[in-house]
């Protein structure tokens, strides 16, 4: 169940962040386009006539850099392979991977939410069985399955959140990825860069660390 949920969640931030793009490249392409155009010409204009000292191996990073960009939010593909998948891809298969060191490999950070709920009831179920007449069991292996629903629900609601955010900051990628052009509004830039790497690589890998203990104490 929590599977299929986190699942769906990962299906419709897809469509999402890259409906978006697809809207924005539309919508936003031309004037993109002609503004680009419009700074090169004028750039170069007022280096000819002398107003603007810069030598050429200072021209030539702004030049590349310009046409980086101008490549990078006007093409889908590239945006997908250069920040999707950064953003969303790779943490995902870090937290696979450190979550495969405890001796699982489920494969996805959605089916190691199973996978830990699966454990904590079986353990608790277990429990139940062996316990008899004890109550001190019984009680045991409620208070098991308080913790495996607490902790399933607190990490899928962090692990949800977190891809949210992602998906949001995504959506504004193209946007924040062009004021990085100019001096004036590289800080937002940056001040985008960092929001969505704490969200990338910080909240959801804390929340697999947490589970992973729990998955490892139920086992034990």
């Amino acid at each position: 169940m929590y599977e299929f949920l986190l699942t769906s969640t990962d299906n419709m931030i897809s469509v999402y962040v890259f409906g978006t793009w697809n809207t924005f490249n539309a919508v936003a392409n031309p004037w993109i386009s002609t503004m680009m155009m419009l700074y090169v010409v004028i750039m170069g204009y007022l280096v000819w006539l002398g107003r603007i000292n810069i030598s050429f191996a200072d021209l030539m990073p702004r030049v590349f850099k310009l046409v980086a960009i101008y490549v990078l939010v006007t093409n889908i593909g590239l945006l997908t392979f250069f920040v999707y998948s950064t953003f969303v891809e790779v943490p995902a298969s870090v937290i696979s991977a450190l979550y495969a060191s405890t001796g699982e490999n489920t494969g996805s950070i959605n089916a190691n939410m199973s996978d830990i709920y699966d454990h904590g009831i079986e353990a608790a179920q277990n429990i139940s069985k062996k316990a008899g007449y004890n109550v001190i069991l019984h009680i045991y292996s409620l208070l098991i399955t308080l913790l495996t629903v607490s902790v399933v629900m607190v990490a899928g609601g962090y692990i949800v959140l977190g891809k949210l955010a992602v998906a949001v900051l995504l959506a504004l990628a193209p946007f924040f990825i062009l004021l990085y052009l100019f001096s004036g509004t590289k800080s937002l830039f940056e001040g985008w860069l960092r929001q969505i790497l704490t969200f990338a690589l910080i909240t959801l890998p804390l929340s697999q660390g947490i589970t992973c203990a729990c998955l490892t104490s139920f086992k034990a």
